[in-house]
Parts: structure tokens; C-alpha cells; sequence
């Protein structure tokens, strides 16, 4: 944390905002080891004593419970930034080894001395951190207080702390705080979320959002932008969800987390206005864009609903879906969810419904769960249709498990119409009769095909692009400038001394 601290100090001074995303990506791997004491004492150090900062600071951890000990959910983050620290100071030690050795040789008569001092050398120990009043040294220590709070499950502190840190921190306009106030934003609207209050804060994420959008700051666009549609969504306003996307722009410089909530939320938005291929492309971009090493919770609650409006498309997911590894028991009601539409069976549909009723609750699907029902008599019908070049619709009843043959006459009737099945259907014979079938490659559906994956194909080279560096264009024009200038100066100059040589020269005739 000292380090990270000094860190921060150093990238504010220069004003280098890619070394200050940096250092705030380190908060989840701090947030796992620092405890409440610990954090007392590097914001001792680091803020002026007797500031309001590090007084509010102090009295919001004193709700910590001592007993507290941070998660090791982020262990694997934590151990990959104590390697990285490791092999700095091993390099350290390295450089300073050699240079005693070349001491030593330049030296003569000091070789015990020098390998001694040599063996002797140790990492250097981080120096002590001096008061700042930098305002992002005092909002990035603030932010893992929040997050202490919000860990430590001290929900009513944290609303209170964060309410107070935001209003600080929307005062000030500093470029190099921006990445640090929207994660402020971020675990503000968590703890708004946690006791039940996250409508009272729409307005105040709304008026950051067109600050941020005015100061071009993308970072906060999308998190604030995400924190309104999780709010929206949550309180299942969708219509008011979907007026915000189509009223804002998603910020093209932004992390590939933000953009994989965005889609998600997209991505149910369109799934509950029946736009299902559009929700099944973005909760698949959403998959692909989440992070593969970690976020274990997103990714599977994104695959349940990839599962469900895939289904709801008509088409069935792999097998290989549900034997992803740490996903297997998280999708065992969505797999007999698919296997009872595969099979078209309507009273396999209901008695899966009714045992995970309460899962499909949890995880906000229920509602496209109730869908799935007029997708499995589709399925049924298309089974049926297969295996009979004719039936009678009261054994179409039977066999989908109908309350009447007049409800399997409408289902007949309506599927027909649908497409989903090539059939006539016979009312005075009481029966239905399959028509022939056709080659499914004399068809535009294999065109079809192609044409989603050569989209997908682009869309994956468009993403590559926009995620490449290139120089500013500003930096050239401004060296191509200074060069003309200079070149100009020079010119000058050889005219002046040219001209002073021809007056002297003139003067000495």
C-alpha cells in the first residue's frame, strides 16, 4: 500500500494517467491484504494531520469490527503483484551486487571487503512516506476505506462515507483524479444497492455523467452510464433503461470490464423486447469481452442467460456449455431446462420450472423462463411432424400434453402459420398431414450461416483496430512545425551573416 501510495504521488507530479490506472487497478489485490489498522497508519503518514480528509477517514473506520480480516478472493492478483515487486528488487539487488564487483576490481586490496558488503546486500525497504496534499492521495485511500466498509458488511457507514467523499470529489476538476472518482462513483451506487436506495441516487449519477461527458471523461462515462442501467434494470425499468442507451453514446476508449457490463445489460435490455438475436449477440460479445482468468460470477450469470435466449431463438446450446469447469452445478437447472425444450416435452417443461422456480427467481430469468413454453410445443410439433406423415390432433394432444384438442387445433394451426412446421391441417378429418420435405441447401439458410460469421469475423478485426496505440497526430504536426521554424531560423541567420560579411566586405573596398 506505501508503495502503491508513492506510486500515485510520483504519476500525479508527472502527469501520467496511464501509470494512475495502474495503480488503481491494484485496489482489488491491496483491498485483500490490507487490514483496518494498517490502512490507518499509511493514511496517517500519507495525509496531513488534523486534514478533514484523514479525520472523516479515521472515524468511518472506527465502524470496522477489529475481528475484520480482509477476503483472499484475490489472492491470484495479490501474488502476481508481490512476484512483480520481487523481481524489482531483484534487479536491484543484481545491479547493486555488480557494481560492488566492479569496485572491486577497480580496487585492489579490497576483494574481502568488497565480497563481503557484496554478499550482504538486501532489497531495499520502501522510504517513508511524507503528508501530501494531493486531493487523488486522499480519494484513492478513501476508496479503499469504502471498500473496507462495504467488505466488513457496514452498509449504513459506507452510504454515509461515500455520500461524503463523492460530494468532495465532484468539486474538484483535475484530470489525474478522474480514474479515482469513478470508482468512487462505482462503490457509491454498490452501497447505495446494498441497503435498497439506489433510486435516490439517479440524479446525482445522471448530473456526473453529463459532467463526465463534458470534461471527456470517458472513464467516468462508463461507469456511471453502466451504474444507471444496473439501477434501471434492478427495478426492472426497462423502458427507461432503454431511452438512456438510445439517448447516449458508449465511450470508444474505455476498459474492456466496462464495456462487458454494458453489453450485458444491453444484452437483457433487448431480451425483454423480444429482440433476441440482438440480446444474443451482445451477451455473447459480453462473454468474450469478461475477463477468462477471473469474474467467475459474471461470466456464468451472463452464460444463464445466453442458455435461455438461445433457446428462445429456436436454437439449442451445446452440451459443451454446461461442462464449462466451476459452472457445472450454476447450470444444472438451465440444463434441464434445455434438454426438457429439446425433447418438446411440456410436462417435463413445467416440473423443471416449478423445482427451480426459486433459481430462476434469483438470477432475474423467470420471466423469459415463462416464455420457453410456447417453444417447447414448437418443438414438440416440429418432433411430430418428423415422425408422422399424419396424425389425428387428438393424439397431437396427447402426445404434447394439451388441456383439449381444440387448444392442440390452434397450436396446430398457429404453427403452420409460424413456419415452424410444413404441414396441412385438416379440420372436418380432425387430423393434420406433414408435406414433403426440402433440401435445406436449396435455402438461403446456409448463406444465412456465412453471413454471421464473416460479421463476426469483422466485428473481432474492428475491435483489434480500435484497440491499437498510434502516435497523437497533434505530436507530429506540432515536431513538423518546430522543424519548419527551425529551419526558417537558420535560414535567417545564414541571410544575416551573409549580409554582414557583404557589408564589411564593402567597408574594406
Amino acid at each position: 500500500l506505501r508503495r502503491a501510495v508513492m506510486a500515485l504521488e510520483k504519476a500525479v507530479q508527472t502527469r501520467d494517467l496511464r501509470w494512475i490506472s495502474r495503480v488503481v487497478r491494484q485496489i482489488g489485490a491491496i483491498r485483500a491484504a490490507v487490514c483496518r489498522d494498517e490502512l490507518v497508519s499509511v493514511a496517517g503518514d500519507a495525509l496531513i494531520a488534523g486534514s478533514d480528509s484523514l479525520n472523516a477517514l479515521r472515524a468511518a473506520l472506527e465502524a470496522v469490527p477489529s475481528s475484520y480480516q480482509p477476503a483472499a478472493k484475490h489472492a491470484p492478483q495479490l501474488k502476481q503483484v508481490e512476484e512483480e515487486q520481487q523481481q524489482q528488487q531483484q534487479q536491484v539487488t543484481t545491479a547493486v551486487a555488480g557494481a560492488a564487483a566492479m569496485d572491486t576490481r577497480e580496487e585492489e586490496g579490497a576483494e574481502d571487503g568488497a565480497a563481503s558488503s557484496a554478499n550482504k546486500v538486501t532489497p531495499a525497504e520502501p522510504t517513508q512516506l511524507t503528508p501530501s496534499a494531493l486531493p487523488e492521495v486522499a480519494a484513492y485511500l478513501q476508496l479503499l476505506a469504502v471498500c473496507m466498509l462495504i467488505d466488513s458488511k457496514q452498509f449504513e457507514v459506507a452510504v454515509d462515507y461515500s455520500t461524503q467523499v463523492v460530494r468532495v470529489a465532484e468539486g474538484i476538476n483535475r484530470r489525474t483524479l478522474d480514474e479515482i472518482r469513478s470508482r468512487l462513483y462505482f462503490f457509491y451506487a454498490r452501497a447505495h444497492e446494498l441497503v435498497g436506495r439506489s433510486k435516490v441516487i439517479r440524479s446525482t449519477l445522471l448530473s456526473a455523467y453529463r459532467t463526465a461527458v463534458l470534461h471527456h471523461d470517458h472513464t467516468g462515462q462508463a461507469t456511471q452510464l453502466n451504474a444507471l442501467l444496473r439501477s434501471y434494470v434492478n427495478a426492472n425499468l426497462y423502458d427507461q433503461a432503454d431511452k438512456l442507451v438510445s439517448k447516449t453514446q458508449f465511450p470508444e476508449t474505455r476498459s474492456n470490464n466496462q464495456l462487458a457490463r454494458y453489453l450485458y445489460y444491453l444484452g437483457r435490455i433487448r431480451a425483454v423486447q423480444l429482440d433476441y438475436s440482438e440480446s444474443f449477440t451482445c451477451l455473447e460479445q459480453a462473454l468474450r469481452k469478461a475477463p477468462q482468468s477471473g469474474a467467475l460470477g459474471f461470466r456464468t450469470l451472463v452464460q444463464k442467460l445466453i442458455v435461455i435466449v438461445q433457446l428462445l431463438t429456436g436454437e439449442v446450446p451445446g452440451r459443451e456449455v454446461f461442462r464449462q469447469p466451476k459452472m457445472v452445478s450454476a447450470l444444472a437447472p438451465y440444463f434441464e431446462i434445455t434438454k426438457a425444450v429439446r425433447a418438446g416435452d411440456l410436462e417435463a417443461f413445467s416440473s423443471v420450472v416449478r423445482t427451480s422456480e426459486s433459481a430462476f427467481v434469483r438470477d432475474g430469468t423467470m420471466t423469459l423462463v415463462g416464455r420457453l413454453r410456447q417453444n417447447v410445443i414448437k418443438a414438440g410439433m416440429r418432433k411430430i411432424n418428423v415422425c408422422y406423415s399424419k396424425i389425428s390432433i387428438e393424439d397431437v394432444c396427447a402426445r404434447l400434453k394439451l388441456d383439449s384438442p381444440q387448444d392442440a387445433e390452434f397450436v396446430i394451426a398457429k404453427s403452420i402459420r409460424d413456419g415452424v412446421i410444413d404441414a396441412v391441417l385438416n379440420h372436418e378429418g380432425g387430423y393434420v398431414s406433414s408435406n414433403e420435405f426440402f433440401d435445406s441447401y436449396a435455402t438461403v439458410e446456409p448463406s444465412n450461416a456465412f453471413h454471421n460469421r464473416i460479421a463476426f469475423c469483422l466485428n473481432i478485426y474492428n475491435d483489434a483496430v480500435c484497440a491499437m496505440r498510434f502516435p497523437d497526430k497533434q505530436d507530429d504536426l506540432e515536431n513538423a512545425k518546430a522543424h519548419r521554424e527551425r529551419l526558417k531560423e537558420e535560414q535567417e541567420l545564414a541571410q544575416t551573416l551573409a549580409d554582414e560579411d557583404d557589408d564589411e566586405d564593402d567597408d574594406g573596398f
